[in-house]
């Protein structure tokens, strides 16, 4: 989200704050009817089990969030945020864990979010918003 990985490797590409690389993509969501935005770091960093980053990233996506809100915030966009699975959230396991995860969803569109029980759920629910 930051470049901070690409210029790690000697990419020569600008460093970006989180706020505004979720500005970027809230930018972004707004020209197109469906966009997804991945990350996996929270995977590599709980299965690396390495706290002191693994807390830095989340402050990092606390921010990516709220430069993304600040965009959509007043506009025609369906957001919804969650994950295959959990691991960063407990580092007494090394894999992946058989916690539940959240799924954060929120709209300006007059609509009534799903109640989803497994993650097969969740594109069912894309594409009927989509249509």
């Amino acid at each position: 989200m930051t470049n901070q990985i690409p210029r790690e490797m000697g990419e020569d590409v600008p460093l970006i704050p989180p706020e505004q690389a979720g500005r970027n993509l809230g930018r972004l969501a707004l020209d197109y009817d469906f966009t997804l935005y991945e990350t996996f770091l929270t995977d590599i960093l709980g299965h690396k089990q390495k706290w002191e980053e693994s807390v830095q990233l989340i402050e990092q996506i606390d921010k990516f969030l709220g430069g993304f809100l600040q965009v959509i915030q007043n506009e025609d966009v369906a957001w919804l945020l969650t994950s295959d699975h959990g691991n960063i959230e407990d580092f007494t396991v090394k894999g992946h864990t058989k916690n539940s995860v959240p799924a954060l969803s929120s709209s300006n569109r007059p609509m009534e979010w799903p109640q989803w029980t497994t993650l097969e759920d969740v594109t069912p629910s894309i594409l009927e918003l989509l249509s």
